[in-house]
């Protein structure tokens, strides 16, 4: 982590390092500080599909399902074989949108038929 903050002090453009910050702050149960990483990320580099995906799952695991939904959507359309940004599918059955869940699960598995979460 230590790494990573001096990288961005070094080079506060260096959206991998912003990134990666995110994901070390994610795993480590730090939500808000992680999304203002991926956050970071997005404003330095608009199509970081990784940014967008993991700032989704920020916010679906928030109850924040419209943010989410777009985070996600976002991803598909600059990546449409992004298959886990087809996690779409959670958010949608959380809002009770089944038959949008179902389409989404059924694109990633399309893409993975290994992506245990679609199944």
């Amino acid at each position: 982590m230590a790494s990573y903050r001096r990288a961005i002090a070094v080079n506060p453009g260096y959206a991998a390092a912003h990134f990666n910050l995110g994901n070390l702050l994610r795993n480590r149960g730090m939500v808000d500080d992680a999304a203002a990483s991926y956050e970071q990320t997005i404003a330095i580099n608009s199509e970081h599909a990784g940014a967008y995906n993991n700032l989704g799952k920020i916010l679906k695991g928030l109850g924040i399902f419209d943010e989410a939904i777009g985070c996600f959507r976002h991803v598909t359309a600059i990546h449409p074989d992004y298959a886990d940004a087809y996690n779409t599918g959670v958010a949608l059955k959380s809002r009770g949108d089944m038959k949008g869940a179902a389409e989404s699960y059924r694109r990633a598995i399309s893409l993975d038929s290994n992506h245990a979460l679609a199944y």
